[in-house]
């Protein structure tokens, strides 16, 4: 569901850039972000369905356009679908970026 108190107004000759989609309204063209968890890696994406699931080992936040740039920080892990790295268990850690999962942290 769109969070219409953050919809941006994009004229229509415009196409919706990577990181976000839009969607007319009654005549209106409205921008949103991708929502957390996933990214938008094409320009011209027309719903939430178009922003694709944020692959393990990468952290991805609201209006993401290319996961690339945010590999998952020392110390965590990022399963599938992350906008928020998780902390390694207690007693644990992971000495390189993009880990996947709790496998990633070492004793």
């Amino acid at each position: 569901m769109c969070d219409k108190g953050s919809a941006i107004m994009t004229p229509t000759e415009n196409l919706c850039p990577k990181g976000s989609y839009c969607s007319t309204v009654s005549g209106s063209t409205l921008q949103y972000k991708c929502p957390q968890g996933t990214y938008g890696i094409s320009e011209g994406a027309i719903a939430s369905s178009d922003c694709i699931a944020c692959p393990p080992g990468f952290v991805c936040r609201e209006g993401t356009d290319d996961f690339t740039k945010y590999p998952c920080p020392q110390g965590n892990f990022c399963p599938a679908s992350t906008s928020i790295p998780t902390k390694c268990p207690a007693g644990t850690y992971n000495p390189s970026v993009g880990g996947m999962s709790s496998a990633s942290c070492v004793t």
